[in-house]
């Protein structure tokens, strides 16, 4: 028994100390402090209550295992599940209710000469049925919020998951749209290769041109200065003067 009053005891002081919100700190609190007396109703008594005890130290157990979570319970976790409030409200009510029950039994087990174990064990066993209870749907409910938050992870997960398989496509675009401007830009290097080829081959032949074109002068020079020097009266070596000027240019030509 003094085991499980520590266990109390110490549970009490870490849910007072504990960032508990209102209006579950009270609830909270108040639970462990409820099932302490309890066992302390029982504990006091020197008579045969060892089936009151056996009680006294169930909801001792139970009440630590389901409390204990409370004492490191983030606030958003309490306050997303609205019927904990309702359930810790409900816990706290039946313990109330069987302190108050196990008083009378006590009071009543002591005063009587005959002891009437069957109604006792009856009274026993429906404390004890509403203990878990209370406890089974306070525990389905914190269940229920665990499984919300799980949900909201999995949702955050998911956003998460199309966010980065958005990134990923628009990454693969990006590379894609540099690929088509590395294309560009070479299928314009290459154009602009083949216009300075171009023009080099017209400036080349233009070149050329321009060293051909002394010669021609040089030709058409002599044809000149050969007629000038036939010129006047036309006669036969003239003429065939002439005829020779024409036949050399066209041989340089």
């Amino acid at each position: 028994m003094e085991i499980a009053k520590q266990g109390l005891k110490l549970l009490s002081t870490a849910l007072k100390a504990s960032p508990i919100p209102d209006p579950f700190k009270s609830a909270v609190t108040a639970i462990p402090d409820i099932a302490l007396q309890i066992i302390e109703i029982v504990d006091a008594v020197k008579g045969n209550v060892e089936d009151a005890k056996t009680l006294a130290l169930y909801i001792a157990n139970v009440t630590e295992t389901a409390m204990r979570p409370f004492e490191n319970k983030p606030a958003g976790e309490l306050e997303r599940s609205p019927d904990t409030k309702k359930r810790l409200q409900e816990f706290q009510g039946v313990l109330e209710k069987i302190e108050e029950d196990m008083q009378i039994l006590i009071a009543r087990r002591l005063g009587r000469r005959v002891l009437s174990y069957a109604a006792d064990a009856s009274k026993l066993a429906t404390m004890k049925q509403n203990v878990d209870d209370a406890i089974n749907r306070l525990q389905l409910e914190i269940v229920v919020a665990v499984g919300h938050d799980v949900d909201v992870m999995r949702q955050d997960q998911s956003c998460m998951f199309e966010d980065q398989r958005q990134m990923n496509q628009d990454q693969r675009q990006m590379n894609q749209d540099q690929r088509q401007m590395n294309q560009d830009q070479r299928i314009a290097i290459q154009d602009q290769a083949e216009r300075d080829h171009m023009a080099a081959e017209q400036r080349t032949q233009q070149q050329l041109l321009m060293i051909r074109q002394p010669d021609m002068t040089r030709q058409e020079r002599i044809v000149s200065e050969g007629w000038r020097h036939s010129s006047g009266a036309v006669s036969d070596d003239n003429y065939s003067f002439r005829r020779t000027i024409v036949s050399l240019a066209s041989s340089v030509l």
